[in-house]
């Protein structure tokens, strides 16, 4: 597991348009496949204003990503949302470790030594443009890249340790193809994870 320097934006001055949200078991609206969550945000602010429903606060967003193309789409928009709630967001890359072929061997420490030195590359690239994202639209942000186990079993636990409000992430990712079914990665964290998720198309 390792952190990545984070990029943290100046202060915000623009104010929100909402800063609670009523929230009734909204995971099967955020969940809903290209749904907007602002659109929901504001038809649940304010409904039912008589009642003694539970606040929802949504002040931290972790945006998992691949630096696939879809996920990169639903990064700039989760970014976007995150700008309009003032709020902070986490990114996160979650790659599996490295699975030899064969029996542990001189070659097989040196391949094994490529492919996390290519991980670490990777990830980095993919979290210093997503800080860039976030410090053009004045969102202070923080980041993760964490090799263990599998992804969608990082994206949930990320969550619940971070105290994460919501989860935004693509329908599919790299090894994904665009289909009417979600990605398997996206398809897991919805089915396991007890905190709504927002999926981008």
């Amino acid at each position: 597991m390792s952190d990545v320097p984070s990029g943290v934006s100046p202060g915000r001055s623009r104010e929100s348009p909402w800063s609670e949200i009523e929230c009734r078991c909204c995971e099967q609206d955020t969940r809903r496949a290209g749904s907007g969550l602002a659109r929901h945000a504001r038809a649940w602010h304010g409904m039912n204003a008589g009642n003694h429903q539970e606040k929802f606060m949504m002040s931290h967003i972790l945006i998992p990503t691949d630096g696939s193309e879809c996920a990169t789409a639903a990064l700039d928009r989760a970014v976007s949302l995150a700008a309009q709630l003032q709020a902070k967001v986490t990114f996160l890359v979650a790659t599996e470790p490295f699975r030899p072929l064969s029996a542990e061997s001189s070659q097989g420490e040196r391949v094994k030594g490529e492919f996390v030195q290519h991980q670490s590359e990777r990830a980095y690239r993919i979290l210093e443009r997503a800080t860039a994202v976030a410090a053009q639209a004045g969102v202070t942000s923080s980041v993760r890249h964490v090799e263990h186990g599998q992804p969608y079993e990082t994206i949930i636990e990320t969550a619940r340790q971070g105290g994460v409000d919501i989860i935004a992430m693509g329908s599919y990712g790299m090894g994904g193809i665009r289909a009417v079914v979600l990605g398997s990665v996206t398809q897991k964290v919805l089915t396991h994870c007890h905190i709504p998720v927002l999926v981008y198309r």
